[in-house]
């Protein structure tokens, strides 16, 4: 070894030291020192540490850009770690452009030589056609090496390409040893899958307190098929002996967790739960809320429920057309309830047009699924066809069985029901369809006469004129799209007049409708809207921390900005701050406000190290603004300005603009908790006023309450 040698290695060693704190006290900008010394003579490990350091941002910014030079620096002289991780930059598009194939090329070269994570990543490439063909066989060949190392992922993936039959032979009991090699090193997923087995004794013993410790294991890292299974079992009381059965709380608890991850069933389940008093007092509109996220995820029980809770005003307005909605899109997935239910609509015309034929063909569907032991979809049946003309019965049995078929085949043409009759249309439409349009009509203003439900020559003019002056066509008739039109306007017309009991203000954060907010803002609000760009969306509350007066809303609204939080770990004393919301809804413009002032102080009242003392005026509304810095990232939440009067009391004396807000660190350690996703950016550019204005238009949002 030579002197250079001896020297790179040295330099090396003396990094390992700074990095490790063995010896002395760790201090990771001396361990890049000697790890640049060691990288830049050419020392392979070396540079593999330089980059990881540049990629976490240890002792150097991070910079993904440097941690690729050096990964290739390493990889180039055949380092498989260095080869594996530039890999995973190109993968991702971290530091380089994202590229499937080179990607490919360096996990190639790092599974070649035994690297575990590599041989995995390979198989996964192969699996999905990513960077390569996509093969099978070729995925479970490099699953396989992968997982005989011990490799969690590739030991679950393996078990999952045995369990399907791809790339190998099917073979249960080779995908439960699998699964269990993975589970048993805490693999959520294995472990919901082994779960799943021992449940209902596929290739395993069937053992309901086995399954459920399995669950239980998935469930508590967060996996939302473990928690739903894991609700499940409470609730059926199938778990066994371990004190598990039957608790209706604790499975309420794990539906609950589930869904808020957006699990369907668990939603569903969830929603069941309300309904019937099932570990949680009963509550109609908490049933009908989960339900209807389960139904807009399609799932057919959900749909149905949904409708009932229309048909019967349960949680929800009673809207028949509603209800009929909801049952027609559970009846094309097959669901017999909601065929029959379906049929029994059209059948009374309560919400669609009354037509035998419709309600015929979706009756004897439900019929052939219930069974003939089913004496009440049975006797619809022939109530139905006594008073059928024989032309009439044969239409029917003729869309029954297209609607079979139809149903079969997956339902991606547009139904046989909807071509072959028409919607609500007929000379005679139906009475409750009439009342519908009559009511909203006269919410709208026009003239309809008695709301009698029958179609004369008063409601008929009323709804030509509703057409005209909405730009359609002016027939006259009654359809489901004119009824949904006149329930649209009518909602909006509805928003537009009413005033909110309270307002206050909030800020969007990343870009799927997030909104940041103040707990008091919206605690006890029956009904919540935001104004975003002068267009109002209703809000959900996901979480709320009442302590730290923090509430977290989603809404659909249409994202042109996201809030940024500095990368400060604090506000700094005296530093400018600038206060943005909507303060005093009926009493100032709706446009957006905007004060200034600095932070006057690093706590609030009682030396609450959670909260900053700010100069910038406030006013009933700015609650859950944003506080922004000088480059207009977040520093705060507005929360509260001090009683004047109050404060005189004490002091005699009335103070001038003091007023609070939440410290950023404490807004950002809430939405990590709750797992969204926001920004963070130095504060080093200064913005004019006029730029904070405009920057904080963009994602600053009114904030409604609605009792």
């Amino acid at each position: 070894m030579n002197i250079n040698e001896m020297t790179r290695d040295a330099s090396f060693s003396l990094g390992v030291v700074y990095a490790t704190g063995m010896v002395v006290p760790a201090d990771d900008q001396k361990a890049v020192y000697w790890y640049r010394q060691a990288a830049e003579q050419g020392h392979a490990d070396a540079q593999f540490r330089l980059g990881a350091m540049y990629a976490r941002g240890q002792g150097v910014p991070a910079d993904d850009r440097e941690a690729v030079f050096w990964y290739g620096e390493a990889a180039g002289q055949g380092h498989a770690d260095a080869q594996f991780w530039l890999g995973r930059n190109y993968a991702n598009g971290k530091g380089v452009s994202a590229d499937d194939w080179t990607a490919v090329f360096w996990y190639s070269k790092a599974a070649e030589q035994g690297h575990a994570d590599a041989q995995f990543w390979l198989g996964y490439s192969y699996a999905g056609g990513k960077g390569v063909a996509a093969d099978d066989r070729e995925a479970v060949f490099w699953y396989c090496r992968a997982a005989e190392q011990g490799h969690a992922d590739a030991q679950f993936w393996l078990g999952h390409s045995y369990d399907s039959g791809q790339g190998v032979a099917e073979d249960g009991r080779e995908a439960m040893f699998w699964y269990r090699k993975a589970a048993e090193q805490g693999h959520a997923d294995a472990q919901c899958q082994l779960g799943l087995g021992h449940q209902i004794g596929i290739f395993v013993a069937a053992d309901d307190q086995e399954a459920t410790f399995w669950y239980r294991k998935a469930a508590e890292q967060g996996h939302a098929d473990g928690q739903y299974w894991l609700g499940f079992m409470h609730s059926l009381g199938i778990a066994g002996d371990d004190g598990t059965a039957y608790d209706d709380q604790e499975a309420v608890f794990w539906y609950r967790k589930a869904a808020e991850q957006g699990h369907v069933e668990a939603r569903f389940w969830l929603g069941r739960s309300y309904a019937n008093g099932w570990g949680v007092p009963a509550d109609d509109r908490e049933a009908a809320f989960w339900y209807r996220k389960a139904a807009e995820q399609g799932d057919a029980g959900a749909q149905l429920e949904l409708g009932r809770s229309y048909a019967n005003g349960r949680g929800v307005p009673a809207d028949n057309w509603e209800a009929a909605s909801w049952y027609r899109k559970a009846a094309e997935q097959g669901h017999a309830n909601a065929q029959l239910e379906l049929g029994r609509s059209y059948a009374s015309g309560k919400g669609v047009p009354e037509d035998d034929v419709q309600a015929y063909a979706w009756i004897n569907l439900a019929c052939v699924q219930r069974g003939e032991d089913d004496e009440d979809a049975q006797q619809h049946r022939t109530d139905l066809r006594q008073r059928m003309t024989s032309a009439q019965l044969a239409e029917a049995q003729k869309l029954s069985r297209r609607l079979a078929a139809w149903i079969k085949d997956g339902g991606d043409e547009p139904s046989p029901a909807s071509i072959s009759s028409d919607p609500v249309r007929s000379s005679d439409p139906s009475h409750d369809a009439v009342r519908q349009a009559q009511s909203y009509l006269a919410m709208l203003g026009y003239d309809t006469g008695s709301m009698d439900g029958l179609f004369g020559e008063r409601t008929t003019a009323a709804v030509r004129q509703f057409q005209q002056d909405m730009g359609i066509s002016s027939t006259g008739l009654i359809s489901e799209e004119l009824l949904a039109l006149l329930r649209t306007v009518a909602d909006a017309r509805q928003k537009q007049t009413r005033e909110p009991a309270s307002s206050g203000s909030g800020f969007l954060v990343g870009r799927d409708g997030w909104i940041v907010t103040n707990h008091h803002v919206v605690d006890g609000c029956a009904r919540v809207t935001v104004n975003c760009a002068g267009t109002s969306y209703d809000a959900t509350v996901r979480a709320v921390e009442a302590r730290d007066d923090l509430a977290l809303l989603k809404a659909p609204v249409e994202v042109r900005g996201a809030a940024t939080f500095s990368e400060s770990p604090r506000a700094s004393l005296g530093e400018a701050a600038t206060v943005a919301g909507y303060p005093l809804h009926g009493v100032l413009s709706k446009e957006l406000n905007v004060t200034s002032g600095n932070v006057s102080a690093l706590a609030g009242p009682d030396d609450d190290a959670k909260r900053l003392q700010i100069t910038a005026p406030v006013q009933p509304g700015n609650s859950g603004g944003p506080l922004l810095d000088g480059a207009g990232n977040v520093i705060g939440v507005v929360a509260s300005t001090l009683r004047a009067t109050d404060a005189a009391k004490i002091t005699a004396d009335i103070p001038q603009n003091v007023n609070f807000a939440i410290k950023g660190a404490v807004v950002r350690s809430f939405l990590d908790i709750h797992g969204v996703a926001y920004d963070r950016r130095p504060s080093n550019a200064k913005l004019t006023p006029e730029q904070l204005a405009e920057l904080a238009r963009t994602f600053t949002v009114a904030v409604h309450c609605w009792e």
